[in-house]
């Protein structure tokens, strides 16, 4: 079942890299790989604490990836792997409830100067809730692994250095329950 997702997101990744002009990448020049580190916000509340909320969202980012930038272009392609995760630690009962994801990504951008305007997929894989009770044991959720939209808006401040926001519309499924788990990043970049 799992490698059924896979295929399908690898088929899926590689048909929007085809229908926006991958074809045109001239050489093995073009390809530039980066690093990627941001925080997210959003989805839905998981656990509240008095200190701080647990979203679905996640918290911290981190990935790595591959651009794609043909000569005399508009058009920038990237394609990456990262971690998203958040944790948070909570008392009466004490405990801890932590979620996490492997996101996969593919996104087309347009350049203007300076900025890059960018839409894509992302596919998510193993979304996974774990919450922890103190006397109790802990409990963990594994949902789909579950495809989502993305939007993004980028500035490239030197040759090797960017920041940007995205915007990422997703529902994590498990059984016949959804959980919102759209999100708002902000993010920063080195590209190498």
């Amino acid at each position: 079942m799992r490698f059924q997702k896979i295929n399908k997101i690898t088929q899926t990744l590689l048909a929007l890299f085809c229908l926006t002009g991958m074809p045109t990448l001239a050489s093995a020049d073009t390809a530039k790989p980066f690093i990627i580190g941001g925080f997210a916000f959003g989805g839905e509340t998981l656990v509240s604490t008095t200190g701080e909320d647990l979203d679905a969202g996640g918290f911290i980012y981190a990935g790595a990836g591959v651009m794609f930038e043909p000569d005399h272009s508009e058009l920038m392609y990237q394609i990456s792997l990262g971690y998203k995760f958040d944790t948070v630690e909570f008392t009466g009962p004490n405990g801890d409830s932590t979620v996490s994801v492997i996101p996969v990504d593919a996104v087309a951008f347009y350049k203007i100067d300076n900025l890059r305007l960018g839409a894509g997929l992302a596919y998510f894989l193993n979304p996974k809730w774990e919450l922890c009770v103190d006397g109790t044991g802990c409990g963990t959720a594994n949902f789909d692994d579950a495809l989502g939209l993305v939007l993004e808006l980028r500035h490239q401040w030197t040759d090797i250095l960017f920041w940007g926001a995205r915007y990422t519309n997703v529902d994590y499924e498990i059984g016949s329950s959804t959980l919102d788990a759209s999100n708002l990043r902000i993010h920063f970049g080195m590209v190498f």
